[in-house]
């Protein structure tokens, strides 16, 4: 017998376009606000202390996906009781990316594309399973060593904070990749 153990959830969901379009409008005039962040190569606001979006203009958005995230965490077994939120936005330009990264003492993550063009770069998820990485003797052509995700507006991913992921860079300049990431 074959049991498929300790799989890694992974939610990708488009949500209304209603909503896709009130939180496009809602942050595209704030863009030109955020700050570049040098070591990381692109323009947030994770760590200003005055995030540009409020928690009262967020409320529309956070009607719709808190439900979603609890509803998500409940069926992976992830405990949500007296959640705290932590949210940023970050715009990428042309060969802007993140590089591969986690989020240490979160319990659940998320990031929800408020922009994204056919030229906007994927995220990708590392697969956790480090024997992966090590081994001589497996026939690694048919590993799944990453999962890709082309970001599309209006699109909610949600996954285990431990998850490592990256972004990878668009070479276009007419890229729009706008996100807002948070974790529980």
């Amino acid at each position: 017998m074959i049991n498929s153990l300790f799989s890694v959830p992974l939610l990708t969901l488009s949500l209304d376009s209603h909503l896709a379009d009130y939180m496009e409008n809602l942050v595209t005039p704030k863009l030109p606000k955020l700050h570049y962040l040098k070591e990381e190569n692109v323009y947030s606001d994770y760590n200003q202390p005055n995030k540009l979006i409020k928690g009262k203009d967020l409320k529309k958005f956070t009607d719709i996906v808190n439900p979603i995230c609890k509803k998500f965490a409940s069926e992976v077994n992830i405990s949500l009781e007296n959640p705290k939120i932590d949210y940023w936005l970050q715009d990428y330009k042309s060969n802007q990316s993140m590089e591969l990264h986690s989020h240490p003492g979160s319990l659940l993550s998320g990031v929800y594309y408020i922009r994204a063009n056919e030229n906007a770069g994927s995220i990708s998820f590392q697969n956790p399973n480090p024997y992966l990485y090590f081994q001589k003797h497996i026939d690694k052509s048919r590993m799944n060593y990453n999962h890709t995700v082309k970001p599309q507006k209006g699109m909610l991913i949600l996954f285990p904070g431990y998850l490592f992921h990256k972004t990878i860079p668009s070479k276009n300049p007419n890229v729009q990749r706008t996100v807002l990431a948070f974790n529980f």
